[in-house]
């Protein structure tokens, strides 16, 4: 099915999807974190689409491949909002800046606990193999200059 389509999709949707993968990937954590979707005011969209499309870009810098970058941000932002889920599930508060310290205490902890996957993790999961797997053959080669 993707043969036909493999390196073919347009610049324009190359440009567009790279735009937009910071506001879906956005839109997939809160999807995950709340188990629901939910609206948000303007100026917090915008703040996170900023700080979204500077990993976006970051990873794109280093690897020199958009592609990669897609995935990657949907990975982490997965897996950021997943870990959040939990830690708000089990704690009733969300992951802080200060959590980072005890590292080796949260491993204990985690271990201890069964985590089963919600239904928007699920989703989250496989839209992202999807997305995976469409960018991988639909996306031009990159070319490195």
């Amino acid at each position: 099915m993707f043969k036909k389509l493999k390196g073919k999709l347009p610049q324009q949707a190359v440009a567009i999807l790279c735009i937009l993968t910071p506001l879906i990937t956005f839109y997939m954590g809160q999807y995950i974190y709340l188990d629901a979707f939910s609206f948000y005011g303007l100026g917090v969209v915008i703040v996170n689409w900023l700080l979204l499309n500077a990993i976006f870009w970051f990873i794109v810098f280093l690897s020199n491949d958009r592609r990669l970058a897609i995935i990657i941000t949907h990975i982490i932002v997965f897996l950021w909002s997943c870990v959040n889920y939990f830690v708000v599930y089990f704690r009733g508060n969300p992951v802080l800046p200060w959590d980072l310290t005890a590292l080796n205490t949260a491993a204990d902890v985690f271990a201890s606990y069964r985590y089963l996957p919600t239904l928007s993790m699920i989703i989250s999961f496989i839209y992202i193999l999807c997305l995976s797997v469409f960018v991988i053959y639909t996306f031009p080669k990159e070319s490195s200059a």
